[in-house]
């Protein structure tokens, strides 16, 4: 069905082309079957500065070398590290596990690239404040995110396609 989808997809109009006529995938889409914002500051955030340090901060914790591949994190890490909050944990740890799982949502399902095994590290700015995390407009950047993928997918190389394959 998604190979179908692809191949009826028009990246110039982010339409599918189907036998009774055009039809997309829309913003109100997005928020309801997701249930995340489309309205709010966009989700565009300065990726540059040190990695480890900010990682350090949100995380509580620095991944080895190997966990990053150019500037994204393995999810593998993500799901071993946070695995389990303890029971008697702290608010700064809480907000630790938090920050990894809407990593973790960020990076397999919702903006997910083609592995679905990586987090892009662009994300984890938008992150620092998590009683401001539902300010942005995350629907908008998710449809945006499938869009790319879509064109991307329409490729004859192309042999696996990211963003949030649901709203299909």
């Amino acid at each position: 069905m998604v190979t179908t989808l692809c191949e009826s997809w028009s990246f110039e109009t982010h339409t599918f082309y189907m036998p009774l006529g055009e039809t997309t995938i829309t913003l109100e889409d997005a928020s309801l079957q997701v249930g995340v914002p489309i309205n709010g500051k966009p989700v565009i955030e300065f990726s540059g500065g040190n990695m480890m340090e900010l990682c350090a901060k949100l995380l509580g914790d620095i991944p080895s070398k190997n966990m990053f591949t150019g500037n994204r994190i393995k999810l593998s890490w993500l799901n071993t590290r946070f695995q389990e909050l303890l029971a008697d944990a702290n608010l700064g740890t809480i907000a630790q596990y938090a920050h990894a799982h809407i990593c973790i949502l960020i990076g397999s399902m919702l903006m997910s690239d083609t592995s679905s095994s990586l987090v892009h590290f662009m994300y984890f700015p938008l992150l620092r404040d998590l009683a401001n995390v539902s300010n942005f407009s995350w629907g908008s950047t998710i449809l945006a995110c499938l869009y790319r993928a879509l064109n991307h997918g329409t490729k004859f190389q192309q042999d696996n396609i990211g963003g949030w394959m649901l709203l299909l």
